[in-house]
């Protein structure tokens, strides 16, 4: 505001599932109240969930109420937001109480896709609300090179447009890429242009770099005359501050050491093979990083896998629970990815954030189900461990003993290692993370002499094909062994190798998107800055923001309420009616031959229902928070689905 008093800004995230719990932190650790913060979120039955586990108890009168059902949709967007909001000035675009608050609230935390909508809008009026609000409201962008690709030019449109209104930009991450950086800030830069020519102001940018150490801060002159003496003086200002940042790093306790994981050089059964690897790197992290229950002498850790797909998550875990264990080793194993009901995923996660949460060391040897297999486990050592996808890379404040993992980029490692040790300060004394030479499409391909990109969904080898596909020839091995940090990603190299080294080619896709300076069109930032694009749809459709999937909301609704034994069926919502959805979905009501004493969480979905409904009707709670919204490729997709290791495609 003009007398510098109040603050208001958006805090855009790239994950819908994060911004409930970064609103909650701002509201518990900085103070802010309802009536300041407005946070947007999937839908009520998310905000609902939440509620129910921050409330120590539920009174009669507080528990939830289903009558307005029917004439509600809860996959509309929900804004948590608490303030009385008189001014109608702008009634005929603000329609409702909705579109109010989230224009009128002092500080929004959504999604990023929320805002998108301000330049990638072609047709009807989907980009007015955004813009009004980008208009009087500075932008916070979370964890920025989680982006890549198409995604990262549409941002920067949305960035030279929030230039062109004047407000601020602060781009969050520990691991952003001087291209990254140096791109966006050539879009501010014209668009701040603009909007300074246009009301005859100083054209001067405030540009600063903030981290744990220190703040270093540089004036910009943006004239039409000097862009690249201003990016030249950027990036100058950016790589002295990395550089320093590395220096901080070097010095800092080491937490985090790894290997390169070998894999047999061949195997018949490749599946097998893998797994089996991956199997014995376990059992050698267990030993050197375990830590010994006081009241029963059993060797703990607790570790995370990390696999780069579902159906490999789900394959390895069932793997992983039905293998024999040397005889003195009990394992506990938990299968973790974005593929499973609204009600499940929220229990699993309101589990691990509550047990991982390892500021105090002692507080998980304590927890009641960890306590009841350690009381009852007559083997020496006890290993619990979450296979999971990368939703646990980013948003997720877990801290674990070890962790192995299969390779997609080098930003995917040091995201997962951050959740290695992650409140604890102390040095280990032994290696914690294993990399595994090959992920498993190369692996697979390796053994088959199949040529073809394998670091791709996830992964930057869309941008160019990798000349190997094998850890020991793509990476420098010291920069596990010495320390997983974030300095190879933070400092470029002064010459790309991007057909030889994994890091490389991280650099070059974010210089491919975001780095040219030269080269024009509407799919280029260039092309949208200098020219008149901006006049048409092409560069949405050309370098559109997340490429558009088909995808459908099912519901998981039990065929006979009433009965605990019940089977259940996935069924489409259809105006008020749940049909049966069948036809396309194989759903399995029996779940698949796994060893039940290595499931680590064995939630009853039956039970889980009736604990959130409202006088025991399930069906009511099943609707509400039983759903899964699941993408689908085609039309003959077929999927099978179990408790234990989510919904799969077959």
């Amino acid at each position: 505001s003009p007398n510098k008093n109040t603050l208001r800004y958006i805090l855009a995230l790239g994950l819908r599932t994060l911004t409930l719990q970064t609103g909650e932190a701002y509201r518990n650790e900085i103070g802010l109240t309802a009536s300041d913060m407005a946070v947007l979120v999937g839908s009520k039955a998310i905000r609902e969930l939440f509620e129910i586990e921050h409330t120590k108890e539920v009174t009669e009168n507080e528990k939830l109420d289903f009558s307005s059902e029917s004439a509600e949709d809860i996959f509309d967007e929900f804004i948590d937001y608490d303030c009385d909001i008189s001014d109608e000035k702008l009634a005929t675009v603000l329609q409702n109480e909705k579109h109010r608050n989230l224009l009128y609230a002092p500080i929004l935390t959504c999604t990023i896709d929320h805002l998108m909508g301000a330049t990638e809008a072609i047709r009807g009026g989907r980009g007015l609300l955004p813009n009004l609000r980008l208009m009087s409201s500075d932008l916070v962008i979370d964890e920025i090179d989680d982006f890549v690709g198409d995604d990262l030019i549409a941002i920067s449109r949305l960035i030279f447009l929030v230039g062109m209104l004047g407000r601020k930009v602060m781009l969050s991450s520990a691991t952003i890429q001087p291209d990254l950086a140096l791109g966006l800030f050539n879009a501010y830069m014209n668009g701040y242009r603009l909007y300074s020519k246009s009301r005859n102001l100083a054209s001067n940018i405030g540009c600063a770099w903030i981290d744990e150490y220190k703040t270093t801060t540089l004036n910009i002159s943006v004239g039409d005359e000097n862009q690249e003496e201003n990016r030249k003086q950027y990036i100058e200002l950016h790589k002295k501050f990395t550089a320093n940042k590395a220096e901080k790093i070097k010095k800092a306790v080491v937490k985090r050491r790894g290997y390169i994981a070998d894999l047999p050089e061949t195997s018949e059964n490749i599946e097998f093979a893998y797994f089996d690897a991956i199997k014995q790197n376990i059992i050698d992290l267990h030993d050197n990083n375990s830590e010994k229950d006081d009241k029963t002498g059993i060797l703990t850790s607790w570790g995370i896998v990390r696999v780069a797909n579902i159906t490999p998550c789900a394959d390895l875990g069932k793997y992983l629970m039905n293998t024999d264990w040397p005889s003195d080793y009990q394992v506990k194993v938990m299968v973790y990815h974005s593929q499973q009901v609204l009600l499940m995923r929220h229990t699993q996660e309101k589990y691990l954030d509550k047990l991982l949460n390892r500021k105090d060391p002692d507080t998980i040897f304590k927890e009641p189900i960890v306590r009841k297999y350690l009381a009852e486990s007559k083997a020496k050592n006890m290993i619990f461990i979450v296979v999971s996808t990368p939703v646990e890379e980013i948003g997720r404040d877990h801290d674990f003993n070890w962790a192995v993992i299969e390779p997609s980029s080098f930003r995917s490692i040091i995201q997962l290692a951050g959740r290695v040790r992650r409140h604890r300060q102390e040095k280990p004394e032994n290696e914690n993370i294993a990399v595994l030479r090959y992920n498993f499409k190369g692996y697979k391909n390796k053994n088959s002499n199949i040529d073809e990109k394998v670091f791709v969904r996830p992964g930057y080898e869309n941008i160019s094909k990798l000349n190997s596909h094998d850890l020991n020839a793509i990476i420098d091995e010291n920069l596990i062994k010495e320390g997983i940090n974030s300095i190879p990603r933070i400092i470029a190299p002064d010459s790309l190798n991007e057909k030889n080294s994994l890091i490389d080619l991280e650099h070059y896709s974010a210089r491919l998107s975001l780095g040219n300076f030269i080269n024009k069109g509407p799919q280029t930032p260039l092309g949208w800055i200098s020219e008149a694009w901006w006049l048409t749809g092409f560069s949405q459709i050309l370098a559109p923001f997340r490429k558009g999937q088909k995808s459908e909301i099912l519901y998981l609704l039990p065929k006979f309420p009433g009965n605990e034994n019940t089977l259940f069926t996935f069924c489409l919502k259809d105006a008020d009616k749940y049909e049966p959805y069948e036809i396309v979905f194989g759903i399995t009501n029996k779940e698949p031959e796994i060893n039940k004493e290595s499931i680590w969480l064995d939630r009853n979905y039956y039970k889980l229902l009736e604990e959130y409904s409202e006088n025991g009707y399930v069906d009511k709670s099943a609707k509400r928070y039983g759903f899964i919204e699941v993408v689908k490729y085609n039309d003959n997709d077929k999927f099978e689905y179990s408790h234990i290791l989510g919904l799969l495609r077959n």
